[in-house]
């Protein structure tokens, strides 16, 4: 494992998000779990430049996100362009994508 983690877990009143950022040795690592929308914008630019500053693959985990609506996508959609490759989706709902 190399690297840091960032994370932000909050209650906004409609329910609970964590977005969790991990860089380990060969990938980076992005947990999103609970509902994550509009209230995690800034949270999701950060998440975005840190995994733009990693020169290595990215896994997106999604088995434990019950929501996301279209302003977090949008914050996402970077990450499609990253120079390492298309993001890996793990676990994504059939609702999602």
């Amino acid at each position: 494992r190399g690297g840091g983690v960032m994370g932000e877990e909050r209650d906004g009143g409609t329910g609970a998000a964590e977005i969790i950022v991990e860089r380990r040795w060969a990938r980076t690592d992005v947990v999103l779990a609970g509902e994550v929308d509009v209230r995690f914008e800034e949270e999701l630019a950060q998440m975005v430049r840190i995994c733009g500053m990693a020169d290595r693959p990215i896994t997106i985990d999604a088995r434990r996100l019950t929501f996301i609506d279209s302003t977090a996508v949008t914050a996402l959609a970077p990450l499609a362009d990253h120079g390492v490759g298309r993001p890996v989706l793990l676990g994504a709902p059939p609702t999602l994508i």
